[in-house]
């Protein structure tokens, strides 16, 4: 892929020692997604208003991996080489829009949602819940197969609604969960999940907690038995008890 290209059809330019209010100016929102040499994004916003806004990636911290943040149904491309931070002017329309990045490798650890409502004062000021039902064989108190983890978020009632959830295994990057999902390696695992309303408010971060162990080993073979015999004998047959 060549990322010098894919650098300058971000629509901003690098900027190291700029503030955020000095890119974005006076009336626009900045958005700023948060980057190193891991695969992850450190810090990203969950939620924003419509109207202008800048978007920012700020990849300063990294010496030797770019990054970008793309979004998947708007014209948002920021791509950004290591130690530099570049932003991008956009009109952001309200809606649920996927973001990630691009650069091969990374999309499945580095992806999200990013919530934008119509601006004003929220009326939906309380959070969703979300819940996980954990499925799978058991034994003494430990899971002896794959487990399949199953979400359930809620927002409260007359809320904005449920706009997306997430989750990540064993403290990797949250993803999107679309359905339920197996973890079936063997050994503790952590499952965290969170989920985010249309009014932009988080919940606080579920965890559930596991461990998958090797099956007990299944007996399918017949136990043998023998019988001795014992009494006065005469001529092969017996003659008492």
């Amino acid at each position: 892929m060549d990322h010098s290209a894919m650098g300058h059809s971000a629509k901003g330019s690098a900027s190291s020692g700029a503030k955020d209010a000095d890119i974005a100016g006076a009336e626009a929102q900045v958005l700023t997604w948060v980057t190193d040499d891991r695969i992850l994004y450190l810090e990203e916003p969950t939620g924003a208003v419509a109207g202008p806004t800048t978007i920012v990636l700020d990849n300063t911290r990294a010496v030797g991996m770019p990054h970008t943040v793309t979004f998947e149904a708007l014209d948002i491309n920021v791509y950004a080489a290591p130690g530099e931070r570049v932003s991008q002017e956009f009109n952001l329309p309200v809606g649920s829009w996927k973001y990630y990045c691009v650069i091969p490798g990374h999309q499945f650890a580095m992806q999200g949602t990013l919530v934008v409502t119509g601006g004003g004062t929220p009326t939906d000021t309380t959070a969703p819940t979300v819940s996980a039902a954990l499925a799978g064989p058991q034994s003494g108190g430990n899971y002896t197969g794959p487990v399949t983890v199953t979400l359930n978020a809620q927002d409260n009632a007359g809320g904005s609604g449920v706009a997306s959830v997430e989750y990540s295994i064993d403290n990797g990057a949250f993803t999107a969960y679309t359905a339920p999902f197996t973890v079936s390696a063997q050994g503790a695992h952590t499952v965290r999940y969170r989920a985010t309303d249309v009014a932009g408010n988080v919940s606080p971060i579920g965890t559930s907690s596991f461990t998958i162990v090797a099956p007990t080993p299944t007996d399918t073979t017949a136990p043998t038995v023998t019988a001795a015999l014992a009494g006065p004998q005469s001529g092969g047959n017996y003659t008492g008890p």
